[in-house]
């Protein structure tokens, strides 16, 4: 596969970012944090799963290469990843933040961000089917710019955990 290394580079960003996350939870206890909230774990594991899912994503279209030639390697790296971001998308964006609504437990949230995130995956799980069926010729652009949306994600999700842990600190 020609100019790989940048799926490579996202891979590493992808392991970059679970380890940061270890790393501020690690720390946060050690420094006398009381127990994490409900919405800093459901980060935590947005950021730790993301993170998994970005490296997957990532070498996906490496090893698919490696197994099948030609262009359909793309489109079942397309497909695969599709169906990650959307348990991403349901199973750690989705759910907890709707066991927060239906328990009260909004206060912690920035919906302006969660809603950002939710359009933003589900624009990556649009762009990415249509590009499979309607216009196999984009499937390696859009699959690019999905990697780097779910690293944008993961990043803020990372972001907000760093606020929320800070602030629980002083």
């Amino acid at each position: 596969m020609e100019n790989s290394e940048f799926l490579f580079v996202t891979a590493e960003v992808g392991v970059a970012f679970t380890g940061f996350a270890g790393l501020v939870t690690v720390l946060a206890r050690r420094l006398g944090s009381p127990g994490t909230h409900r919405v800093d774990v459901a980060r935590l594991r947005l950021v730790l799963i993301g993170s998994i899912i970005t490296v997957l994503i990532s070498l996906l279209p490496y090893v698919a290469a490696q197994l099948i030639s030609g262009p359909s390697s793309w489109s079942i790296s397309a497909l695969i990843s599709a169906t990650a971001i959307a348990f991403l998308l349901c199973f750690e964006v989705i759910v907890p933040v709707t066991k927060f609504r239906r328990d009260g437990n909004v206060a912690n949230l920035n919906m302006m961000i969660v809603y950002l995130t939710i359009l933003a995956l589900s624009a990556c799980i649009l762009a990415l089917l249509v590009c499979v069926l309607i216009y196999p010729s984009l499937v390696q652009a859009i699959y690019v710019v999905t990697i780097y949306t779910v690293i944008f994600v993961v990043g803020i999700t990372l972001v907000r955990l760093f606020i929320s842990l800070a602030s629980s600190e002083s």
